[in-house]
């Protein structure tokens, strides 16, 4: 069926310019899929030629299927309409996180969990052309195989071209290191990662020499109310810890069990800089935060992080980050709301590079 498409594709890429561009009109969006039912978590990434791949759940077959669309600089499908299938395999019912991103060869690599084998909850990877064909495969590389739960993988690609997959499987942490032609680095089954507690929900960031950062939770406690530290550590070309222990981003402790993936940014030298919100003191309002953590592991703000806002009586929720490495300064937004989350806004901050 996917040759067939992958035909179909070839034709429609000769008349891409018979789709819309990006619309001028502000109450005019474009639609980038029309298909019944639900079309859902949504991820948007861009090219390093200035198109825009944009992933999808839908689940217009009853099953949430994996679709992906390409779009030039000026907003015209690239692909047939409602893009390309990229998955079919069965999924659960309800949906996780998922993770995409794009090379420097400008091909989209988007990394999922489905139920094909066997009903166990499995994480698979894709790597799409700009022609649309797959090039690990038309069912992609499998990269778990067990009866665990493997649940929610973020992805990131190397300064070498690597791509790098985490994702948590029940009370640990699972890296896989994946070479532009599909092989598998870091052995079969990937490295682990584990602790006497529970870590769950890691973010990768590639960083110079084929090496990454790679933000984590340690998690204590019975859910979903354990006590959630944030932790980093640096993993070289190989997949070996660089640093002798884990960085402590926080051990304030207020992150609840449904607040996850946060933004983290690159510093421009090896480190980053990462925000994210928790409830410390217990006060039903929670507040955002952001830390800098050096390429030798060392926090460079305050212990726990520099609270971003001190007014009272606001919930300060989802800080995300941009990072001027020009003038070495950092803008952060979020959203606010007053403590009954009724009036509802975006508020934000400028900081130094020492965090002030």
């Amino acid at each position: 069926m996917k040759k067939l498409l992958f035909f179909v594709l070839m034709m429609a890429l000769t008349v891409s310019a018979l789709f819309a561009q990006w619309s001028n009109d502000p109450a005019q969006n474009n639609a980038i899929c029309d298909l019944s039912n639900e079309q859902a978590v949504v991820k948007v990434v861009t090219g390093p030629i200035g198109d825009t791949y944009i992933g999808w759940f839908s689940n217009d077959s009853g099953n949430y299927d994996v679709r992906l669309q390409r779009l030039d600089s000026q907003g015209n499908e690239l692909w047939y309409h409602n893009g390309i299938l990229i998955s079919d395999h069965p999924a659960m019912t309800w949906l996780t996180d998922w993770d995409m991103t794009v090379d420097a060869d400008n091909h989209a690599i988007l990394t999922f969990q489905d139920i094909r084998n066997a009903g166990n909850n499995n994480v698979y990877a894709y790597r799409i052309a700009p022609d649309g064909s797959f090039i690990w495969g038309d069912d992609g590389l499998e990269l778990s195989n067990s009866p665990a739960f493997d649940v929610s993988p973020k992805v990131t690609v190397t300064s070498s071209g690597n791509t790098v997959v985490t994702w948590q499987s029940e009370t640990v942490i699972i890296m896989q290191k994946i070479a532009p032609d599909g092989t598998l680095l870091w052995g079969a089954n990937g490295i682990t990662l584990s602790c006497a507690d529970t870590y769950s929900w890691p973010q990768p960031l590639a960083i110079d020499n084929d090496e990454i950062l790679l933000k984590f939770f340690e998690d204590s406690g019975v859910y979903p109310m354990m006590t959630r530290h944030i932790l980093m550590q640096r993993f070289d070309t190989d997949g070996n810890a660089v640093w002798a222990s884990n960085t402590v981003v926080s051990n304030a402790g207020g992150i609840s069990a449904w607040t996850q993936v946060f933004s983290i940014v690159s510093d421009d030298n090896n480190g980053c800089f990462i925000a994210w919100h928790d409830d410390r003191d217990f006060d039903m309002d929670a507040s955002s935060f952001i830390q800098h953590v050096n390429s030798d592991g060392s926090v460079e703000f305050i212990a726990n992080g520099v609270e971003l806002s001190t007014e009272g009586n606001r919930e300060k929720f989802y800080p995300e980050i941009a990072f001027n490495p020009a003038t070495n300064e950092l803008y952060v937004y979020w959203a606010e709301t007053d403590g009954d989350q009724v009036d509802r806004g975006i508020s934000g901050q400028k900081l130094d590079s020492s965090g002030n």
